[in-house]
């Protein structure tokens, strides 16, 4: 006579083994939003849980014990470095390939603020400008615009349109974002009035205003912001937050941001307090 036989599979065990994958798995993923914010300076939540394949609430735990362990200080929907200001920089070739699409929507959408009539334009050096720069040339009707900038990658550009008039800013050059930047910024710029002017910043929050890590680079874009009728920064998402060592203007002194994404509401409510418009892709 045959017997059956009923196995009843039992509930694996709280042991040490099963938390000790649950402890690497939280070690990788901590590992991954270290990795992001250093490259960005700031990280999302929804973003990283897109990424990692988890809740939003999987990565808001790891969020705090980072934080608990002096990693990042979290923010509005994600996180911030918890290194203070910052000095570092990276190489303008490297920033270029970083966020292009997002810096390409952004050179767009600020393309649509040139005066309609032409006139004379300032731009800024950085990756965010020269996409501009790229927007410019390709569309822009025949000696039509002025381009004033300090930005040699973007000269490069402009070679392609003899019939655009193109004033490159005298001083010596920084290899590392291939801008100029002259020991008389201000009195070279004192002498030149642009329509509008659309500059780079490192860096968006409320307490520091817009910010960049050299002494040199936020002396131009003072003087850049006091020679233009109309100011605009190109801000994308990763900047919304970071701050570095010297800030070039409060969120009031310029009329507007051309991002991406919408920054957290404690920045968002700031520059609206400022007067400053925010302006989307």
């Amino acid at each position: 006579m045959w017997e059956l036989l009923l196995v009843i599979p039992q509930k694996p065990q709280q042991n040490g083994l099963r938390d000790e994958g649950v402890r690497m798995s939280a070690e990788a993923r901590r590992r991954h939003i270290l990795e992001e914010l250093t490259s960005t300076g700031r990280v999302r939540v929804a973003k990283l849980a897109s990424a990692l394949d988890v809740a939003d609430e999987t990565v808001r735990r790891d969020l705090v014990a980072l934080e608990q362990d002096g990693e990042l200080v979290r923010v509005h929907g994600g996180a911030v470095t918890a290194l203070g200001p910052r000095t570092y920089e990276t190489q303008l070739e490297e920033r270029i390939q970083q966020h292009e699409q997002a810096k390409l929507a952004i050179a767009e959408r600020a393309y649509e603020l040139l005066p309609a009539a032409g006139g004379a334009v300032l731009i800024d050096a950085g990756s965010t400008a020269l996409a501009l720069a790229a927007v410019l040339a390709k569309k822009a009707a025949t000696a039509k615009f002025s381009i004033v900038t300090n930005s040699v990658a973007a000269v490069s550009i402009f070679s392609e349109r003899p019939d655009l008039s193109v004033y490159l800013i005298g001083g010596p050059v920084r290899a590392i974002t291939q801008s100029v930047v002259p020991f008389d910024a201000a009195s070279q710029l004192d002498q030149i009035r642009v329509d509008v002017a659309f500059l780079g910043t490192n860096g968006c929050s409320t307490g520091h205003g817009f910010s960049t890590p050299g002494p040199d680079e936020a002396a131009i874009k003072r003087a850049f912001i006091a020679s233009a009728r109309q100011r605009y920064v190109l801000v994308d998402e990763t900047k919304f937050g970071a701050e570095f060592t010297h800030r070039f203007a409060g969120l009031e002194e310029v009329d507007g941001i051309v991002t991406d994404a919408a920054p957290d509401q404690r920045l968002l409510r700031a520059l609206r307090e400022a007067g400053t418009e925010v302006l989307f892709t």
